[in-house]
């Protein structure tokens, strides 16, 4: 006989008990039942926080500690910071800007910051 102990997303623990090894599908199932939460918007994890597909394996009498977590239907990101600057390029493809004074360089300093310095350092010489 092996338990399979599931946190669920409420945070509460369950216990489950099975003759042998289990899809990891059917205990969605079961904690689906028990949470009330739709099997589709669960997803179990094993240790390290990996995504459990295939039939769970357990040691002898050993119980299996897994945690279940919602996941949403979206796959992948919204883009990055490379997306809103492309978007924001097309509009405006007319001007150019001479002012470089907000950039930062390297170091993360203002350039408007590094050429007043450089001008102090030259009036002090």
């Amino acid at each position: 006989m092996v338990q399979y102990v599931i946190r669920g997303p409420d945070g509460r623990s369950r216990v489950f008990d099975a003759a042998g090894p289990v899809p990891a599908p059917s205990l969605l199932l079961r904690l689906s039942s028990a949470t009330g939460v739709p099997d589709t918007a669960l997803s179990l994890r094993g240790a390290g926080g990996r995504p459990l597909h295939a039939a769970l394996r357990a040691g002898a009498g050993a119980p299996v500690f897994l945690s279940a977590r919602l996941s949403s239907g979206l796959r992948g990101g919204k883009g990055g910071f490379g997306a809103e600057l492309r978007r924001q390029g097309k509009g405006s493809t007319g001007r150019r800007t001479a002012d470089f004074g907000s950039c930062r360089d390297l170091h993360g300093r203002r350039l408007r910051h590094v050429n007043d310095e450089v001008k102090l350092r030259m009036w002090r010489a």
